[in-house]
């Protein structure tokens, strides 16, 4: 049975792709160490299961929470990656992609959102992306379930014996000597053999943690990777001496970003500036958006907890505690129960839920608002 994994950006649609793609899905828990869910689902034709990572810009983790994507890609052995990826946002989404494509499993690639793209103007060739990146390109709107069809039959035709893509990104003689020198210290290290090498050097070279630690490396290793890492820094410096080797690395891939964006999209004027493109301009304006964020937060505040979910938790306690308590007190009375039962009833279970239940308004309102602003994109927009 096939075992996927689903990885994107944080806002390109990656749960409700998830969604339209599983039959069922289940909650397992948190991942190991942090307070991130991990959901698991069946494949609506049965043919294997995927598993939803959190939303993520690169591999290279700015916080522990995000570092289970690196450590889930170095502990597991999944069958295929499935890689969403925004179509409004292409420059963006393709550092991953190509983080993706060096990890070297099989990789699709589901590009959603194609109807904001196009209403933006963007027109992106399908197949010559499908080309110079080397994998399928499925066009999605995910919201909608279209192409979701075409892309679960393509995972369904993918095993443990499906090759991965070749894709080889030349980064400097500099860079792939000291690629080389990692993998053959790695060798001993890697817990999964169908690991790439040239992945986890990489990351290692881009100073990834989360990989460093996955990989148990020993003592003495660990130095001879550091040296090999200084003596890296040091020979970059000279040619290029304003710049990290982490920068460095990402200045070579946003290079090969934009000659694929080159070759791939074209980019036509709007006929008109849409409502939401003017809502947009406003709400986020450098100078502008700060104040209006935070009035929105204050509205959100006095909502949940003054304005509206106080006096509906006052309505419900009043509930719970009046007609629903008496209802049930004359029901346990006309059953003639003991003064304990009642008791334990009325003052331990009917009292204690209808505590806890009391909070349901402001919780349902929170969580309300939090999920229309990032279903609208008001949120990745402010980042």
């Amino acid at each position: 049975m096939n075992n996927a994994a689903l990885i994107g950006n944080p806002n390109t649609g990656k749960t409700s792709l998830f969604n339209t793609l599983t039959s069922s899905y289940q909650y397992v828990g948190n991942w190991s160490g942090v307070t991130v869910e991990k959901k698991v689902g069946l494949l609506r034709n049965k043919t294997g299961s995927i598993t939803d990572l959190p939303g993520v810009y690169s591999l290279n983790p700015v916080s522990r929470d995000e570092g289970v994507v690196a450590t889930f890609l170095v502990d597991q052995e999944p069958t295929a990656i499935i890689n969403i990826v925004d179509a409004s946002q292409l420059e963006r989404n393709l550092y991953l992609t190509l983080q993706m494509l060096e990890y070297g499993k099989p990789l699709l690639i589901g590009l959603n959102m194609m109807d904001v793209a196009q209403s933006r103007g963007i027109h992106i060739q399908l197949e010559a992306l499908s080309s110079m990146l080397g994998v399928p390109v499925i066009p999605l709107i995910a919201r909608t379930g279209k192409g979701s069809p075409e892309l679960l039959e393509l995972m369904s035709h993918i095993s443990l014996q499906t090759a991965g893509p070749h894709w080889v990104l030349n980064y400097g003689e500099v860079v792939e000597q000291a690629i080389l020198d990692i993998s053959r210290e790695l060798a001993e290290f890697v817990p999964n053999p169908s690991l790439s090498m040239r992945w986890a050097a990489l990351q290692l070279l881009e100073n990834n943690q989360a990989v460093r630690n996955s990989l148990k490396i020993d003592g003495d290793c660990s130095l001879r990777l550091d040296a090999i890492l200084d003596r890296t820094e040091q020979s970059l410096a000279v040619a290029y001496p304003s710049m990290t080797l982490t920068a460095y690395l990402r200045s070579v891939r946003m290079e090969r970003i934009h000659e694929i964006l080159k070759s791939t999209v074209i980019t036509q004027p709007k006929a008109r500036t849409t409502l939401t493109d003017h809502i947009d301009h406003f709400a986020l304006h450098p100078f502008w958006g700060v104040p209006l964020f935070l009035a929105f937060m204050y509205f959100t505040f006095k909502l949940t907890f003054d304005w509206l979910g106080n006096p509906l938790s006052d309505m419900l306690d009043a509930f719970i505690s009046g007609p629903l308590s008496n209802l049930i007190s004359g029901a346990l009375e006309a059953l003639n129960v003991s003064g304990f039962t009642m008791a334990l009833i009325l003052d331990g279970i009917v009292a204690g839920v209808g505590g806890v239940l009391v909070f349901m308004p402001q919780i349902f309102i929170m969580f309300l608002i939090i999920s229309f602003i990032e279903d609208t994109g008001y949120m990745a927009g402010l980042r």
